[in-house]
């Protein structure tokens, strides 16, 4: 195994070393005959590779008879259709103080307990948001949170009546309160 080994020292002087380890083999009772190779090699040759194709079954087709649309029905689901918002309020009450020395008035906001109502959005935008409802407990500098994906507060600005409810204009709130969602 290790015959043509050479060991090199600095000063170039080739040296031989000579292997003198002896391999002692394992005790094994593994034994590979040749009969046991020359079977493989016959079994290989009798191997057949056979692809067959699966028959698919050709598909009925049912033909469903045509109904016709009650045009009726339809416009009263449109008008049902109107997407409605859950919408969490913290109503606001202004109170106003006036000052005895000097006759000067000082509101200031003071919140309720929370609730919420349904209520449908106009309008919406990144800094301003228009919500109908019918109901008409919620006032001026109310704070709102509509259940949608922009998760914002909203700060209501301004009530008109419009549509037998009420539509309600809110910008950005700087209160955000907890509503337990």
């Amino acid at each position: 195994m290790w015959d043509g080994f050479k060991v090199h020292n600095m000063q170039w002087e080739v040296e031989k070393a000579e292997d003198t380890d002896k391999v002692t083999p394992i005790a094994s009772d593994f034994d590979v005959r040749e009969t046991f190779l020359s079977a493989l090699d016959k079994a290989k040759a009798d191997i057949k590779v056979v692809e067959t194709k699966p028959e698919m079954p050709t598909p009925t087709i049912e033909r469903k008879p045509i109904i016709q649309p009650d045009l009726q029905r339809e416009e009263a689901v449109a008008d049902k259709g109107i997407e409605k918002v859950f919408i969490h309020c913290l109503p606001a009450y202004l109170r106003e103080r006036r000052d005895a020395l000097y006759g000067d008035s000082y509101k200031t906001i003071q919140y309720g307990k929370p609730t919420s109502f349904e209520g449908v959005i106009l309008q919406q935008s990144d800094l301003a948001i228009e919500v109908w409802t019918d109901t008409d407990r919620i006032s001026v500098g109310s704070v709102l949170y509509p259940k949608t994906n922009f998760k914002r507060w909203w700060r209501v600005q301004d009530k008109t009546q419009k549509g037998g409810g009420w539509v309600l204009v809110a910008m950005p709130s700087d209160h955000q309160p907890s509503f337990d969602l």
